[in-house]
């Protein structure tokens, strides 16, 4: 079993979950562990495509690694009777 890591600072295998993902996918009969460092992952679509083997994703403690398909909203602009608004853009 091979392991890979996953840490946005760098040195690592992988910046995000996203490389890491396509790695998988790339290598679908490959056993590996993906060790990932501490931190809010804030990407969507993550999918394993076809993977027959082993495949552990491993947070380094419990409660460190959220991954969330959301994104952080700024901008948000009061009408002043306690309504806010944000544009929306459609990526």
């Amino acid at each position: 079993t091979q392991t890979r890591r996953v840490n946005p600072a760098g040195g690592a295998d992988f910046t995000t979950l996203t490389a890491a993902f396509s790695w998988l996918n790339a290598n679908p009969t490959i056993p590996v562990k993906i060790t990932i460092a501490p931190g809010i992952y804030r990407e969507g679509g993550l999918t394993l495509n076809n993977r027959d083997t082993l495949t552990i994703l491993e947070g380094d403690s419990p409660g460190d690694v959220i991954i969330s398909g959301s994104d952080i909203w700024t901008g948000w602009t009061s009408d002043g009777s306690g309504n806010w608004h944000r544009a929306w853009t459609n990526n």
